[in-house]
Formats: structure tokens, C-alpha cells, sequence
């Protein structure tokens, strides 16, 4: 059940002041950058949060041309690289096409799972769980929501009809044991994760049953226990860290920054300092938790570790424009691209602070720069249709947010971008 993501990550930036901005236009453009989120750290494999990744499922515009399997395979191709509205998108249409595929439905709520829509992915889980009661992964999709959630014993209870169907579904152990952990049962806990461990055949996943292991034996206190589990797992298999980076990732989309932080202090600590990826998705989080200081820590600390790379310099920039200091923001990216001229978030980065400078000739070259170099990442086409709408260019931002608009669910999720439209065509009309 685990899906190691390339994907996506967005930054909500707020910003503090200034002086060359009116305060009706500050507020305009803070508005914006609050509401869009910069896709800054759009070169990474990380997660857009999830008000940038909320989800409409599609039931229009299908090209009937392509079979069940060319959209099922369109749809992986988006979720590996995080595009899940697109995901969503192809798996609708392959279910159009063939409303008796029960597999696609579970395909489809496992994605709507990943993006924190819930209700959605149940109402899937239930059509399969309906066409098929002998299936356990309607179980698993279900407990995977409850756990998540909180709602630990209602976990436990698709967990035990999981294995009731299927005994050696090891992740149904895996979960058990950290539902325990967090009920502090320890004798329940460290029996379900060795149960997890002796399933597994794989090296990285045995990796991360001590792993697991030796995380419950920190939980309980056992600090000696807790260090020998965590070594033999790193001995077995070195990367294991990015099984909970991947883990962090999707918590993170979902604005589920606790355990997202979790996940990503044992990646951290079972891969430093190799794991730089997970510094980096780790000030997200702290950014995500208002925590700037911390966030700034880990920046400096990709800087420390790669001085002459540019990720932790990009990563530097969003956390002082966060911190309303903009000219030292426009030097960490300008820093980012001297290091990579080709490095994309750090043109996204750096055409925040022109916007915020109202330098828009500027922001819309490092925009177009940014969208020819990765045409899906949605906001950037949001960023860019405001400054077209600031100069006075509305047929541009028409195009853009309506691209906006098909990358991000459509106008179902982003009515407020369809009152921009609006007001720009009645602009055109009266011209």
C-alpha cells in the first residue's frame, strides 16, 4: 500500500509589509498569494496542500477515442507525478466508458484518499465493496480513512475484516501496531509490527518494520531497545527514511502537519543528513504550523549540507518572504538560479516578490519561463493572470485562469476564479 509520489508542493506565503504597495493593492495582492499558494517548490517531490489540490469529479469532456486503458494509464501517469485532478479526471472517464470495471473505483478513491477528499473516495469504496463483499481492499481504503482520521476504532474494525478476507494483508498489522502505539497498548502494539516484519519479503520494508519497532520502544520509554531496532533497520536497508518522506508528503497535502512532522523527524532520523529532500519538506510543515524560526533552521541546514545546490536557497527565499523580508528573499532566489539556471521554483519564487514590487514585466517573464518549463503546475498560471489583469491585459488572464480552472477541478471548487473571469470579459465588453 505504499506509493512512493513524485510530486508537487505548495507554500501558502503570507506577507507583512510593503512600502511601495497602496493598502487597497496590498491587500489585492496579499489576498492572492494567500488564497493561491506559490507552487515554489515545484522542482522537489513534494505535495500541493490541500486547498490547492481540492477535487471535483469530472463526468464531461472525455475523448472517446481512447479505451478504458489508455485513460487508466494516463491516470497513474498523473498521480506519479502528483497531478491528481488530472488522475481523477482519466479515471472518471474510464469509468464512463466501462461503469462495470470495479478496480477503476478503488483506483479512483485511493487518489480522492490522497488528496484528503474523504467522502468522495467512500462513495467509491462502497460501489466496489457493494459489487464485491469479498474484497478486502474496500477494507483497507476504509481503515486507511479512519486512522487518518482519528478514529482509531473503527480502524481496528475494518482492520480485523481485512485480515478476515485476506490474513496475510501485512500493512493491516502495520497500521494496527501504530494505532496502539497511539493508545499505548505496548504488548498489542510490538506484537502487530513483528507480525508486519516476519510478512515482509522485501528489504526496505523489513527495514521498516524494525524501524517501526524501534520507534513503539521510543514511544514506551525504551531508549536502548529503540536504538538497536532503529540501527539493524538502517542496516537492512539504508534509504528506509523515504518510505516516511513519501509518508509525510501525503499528510502534508492534506493539512495533516503533525503527522506529516512525525513522518518526517524518523525520515530524518533514520537518514541524516543524506535525506535533504526531507529538510525541505520538513519547512513546509513549519511554515504550515506558523513556525518560521524552525523552518528557516532547516533551510540553512540544506545550505550547510549542499552550499553550492539550489534547493535550499529557494528554500530560504519563501520562508523571508513569509517573514516580510522581500529583498533578502529576491537574493536567496537569485542565488538558487546563479547555482541552476534551469531550477523552475526559484523563477516561481522569484516572481512573487516582483508582484509584490509591482515589477510586472519581470514577474511575467520568470512566470513564462516557469510555465514553459513545467506547463501543469497550476498556480503559476494563477499567478500569471494576475499580472496580466495588472497590465491591463484581460484576454491573457482569461486564458490563464481558465487553464487555472481546468488543472485545479474546475469551477465547481474555484468559483471565486470564475467571478474573475467574469468581471474580465464584461472589462473586454465595454472596451
Amino acid at each position: 500500500m505504499f506509493n512512493l509520489h513524485r510530486v508537487s508542493t505548495s507554500m501558502v506565503v503570507n506577507f507583512v509589509t510593503i512600502n511601495r504597495v497602496s493598502f487597497a493593492k496590498w491587500i489585492r495582492v496579499t489576498s492572492l498569494l494567500f488564497v493561491v499558494g506559490v507552487f515554489i517548490f515545484s522542482a522537489m517531490p513534494l505535495f500541493a496542500d490541500q486547498e490547492s489540490q481540492a477535487i471535483a469529479v469530472k463526468n464531461g469532456g472525455c475523448d472517446w477515442s481512447k479505451s478504458v486503458d489508455d485513460y487508466a494509464a494516463l491516470a497513474a501517469s498523473y498521480r506519479e507525478k502528483g497531478l491528481y485532478f488530472l488522475a481523477i479526471e482519466s479515471y472518471s472517464c474510464a469509468i464512463q466508458i466501462d461503469p462495470q470495471r470495479t478496480q477503476l473505483y478503488s483506483f479512483r478513491a485511493n487518489v480522492l484518499i490522497s488528496a484528503g477528499q474523504f467522502e468522495l473516495a467512500k462513495a467509491d469504496i462502497q460501489k466496489v465493496h457493494a459489487a464485491e463483499p469479498y474484497n478486502s481492499i474496500p477494507h483497507v481504503l476504509l481503515y486507511m480513512i479512519d486512522f487518518e482520521q482519528g478514529h482509531y476504532d473503527d480502524a481496528l474494525a475494518e482492520i480485523a475484516n481485512t485480515l478476515e478476507l485476506n490474513a496475510l494483508d501485512s500493512y493491516s498489522y502495520l497500521v494496527r501496531g501504530q494505532i496502539y502505539v497511539q493508545l499505548n497498548n505496548e504488548a498489542k502494539a510490538l506484537e502487530a509490527l513483528n507480525q508486519y516484519f516476519q510478512l515482509q519479503k522485501f528489504s526496505i520494508f523489513e527495514a521498516q518494520g524494525y524501524a517501526e519497532i524501534g520507534f513503539a520502544y521510543a514511544h514506551f520509554g525504551d531508549t536502548s531497545a529503540s536504538e538497536r531496532y532503529l540501527r539493524q533497520a538502517v542496516a537492512i536497508h539504508s534509504d528506509v527514511g523515504s518510505l516516511y518522506l513519501s509518508l509525510a508528503q501525503g499528510y502534508r497535502a492534506r493539512s495533516n502537519y503533525v503527522m506529516a512532522l512525525d513522518n518526517l523527524n524518523k525520515a530524518i532520523r533514520l537518514n541524516t543528513p543524506e535525506l535533504i529532500s526531507a529538510y525541505y519538506e520538513r519547512a513546509a510543515v513549519y511554515m504550515g504550523l506558523k513556525n518560521d524560526a524552525k523552518a528557516l533552521g532547516d533551510c540553512n541546514q540544506i545550505i550547510h549540507l549542499q552550499p553550492q545546490k539550489p534547493e535550499g536557497y529557494v528554500c530560504q527565499g519563501v520562508v523571508l518572504i513569509d517573514l516580510g523580508q522581500p529583498k533578502q528573499a529576491f537574493d536567496s532566489f537569485n542565488q538558487a538560479i546563479r547555482f541552476d539556471a534551469h531550477f523552475v521554483s526559484a523563477y516561481g519564487g522569484r516572481a512573487v516578490v516582483e508582484i509584490m514590487m509591482q515589477n510586472y514585466d519581470s514577474a511575467l517573464a520568470d512566470l513564462n519561463f516557469a510555465i514553459q518549463v513545467e506547463p501543469l503546475v497550476s498556480n503559476n498560471y494563477r499567478l500569471r493572470a494576475y499580472v496580466y489583469t495588472e497590465l491591463k491585459n484581460a484576454s491573457a488572464a482569461i486564458a490563464d485562469y481558465e487553464t487555472y480552472l481546468r488543472l485545479q477541478g474546475g469551477a465547481a471548487v474555484n468559483p471565486e476564479i470564475v467571478k474573475n473571469i467574469r468581471r474580465l470579459q464584461a472589462m473586454i465588453a465595454n472596451l
